[in-house]
C-alpha cells in the first residue's frame, strides 16, 4: 500500500502525462528521471506479481528481495535492444522485458 500511494503521489507530481502511452515515454524517463522511471517500474512488477497469483501472467517469477534499480537496468537493456518496439504499451514492454530476465523453471 506504501508503494501504491508513492506512485500516486510521484505521478501526480510529474510534469508527465499519468498515463505512459508508449516505450518511449517510459525510456525517456528511465534515462532522465530516476524517482518517476522507479516508481513506476515498481508499480508494474507489484502489478504483474498480482496478476501472475491469478494466473492471468505466466513465465514471470520475480526473484525475492529485487531492488527497482535492477528493473530498470532490465528495462533499459531491453528497451537498446528492442528499439522497433517502443510505440508498444509501456506495461506491457516491461513485463517482457522482466520475464526475459526471470524466467521461471521449468
Amino acid at each position: 500500500m506504501k508503494r501504491l500511494c508513492l506512485v500516486v503521489s510521484l505521478l501526480g507530481a510529474a510534469p508527465a502525462p499519468a498515463g505512459f502511452e508508449s516505450g518511449e515515454m517510459l525510456l525517456h524517463l528511465c534515462q532522465s528521471n530516476g524517482s518517476i522511471c522507479l516508481a513506476y517500474l515498481e508499480g508494474v512488477v507489484d502489478g504483474a506479481e498480482a496478476l501472475a497469483w491469478q494466473g492471468v501472467v505466466s513465465g514471470l517469477c520475480v526473484p525475492e528481495r529485487v531492488e527497482s534499480a535492477e528493473v530498470r537496468e532490465i528495462f533499459l537493456d531491453y528497451a537498446q535492444r528492442q528499439a522497433e518496439i517502443l510505440k508498444l504499451p509501456a506495461g506491457m514492454l516491461v513485463i517482457d522485458a522482466l520475464k526475459q530476465a526471470w524466467r521461471c523453471p521449468p
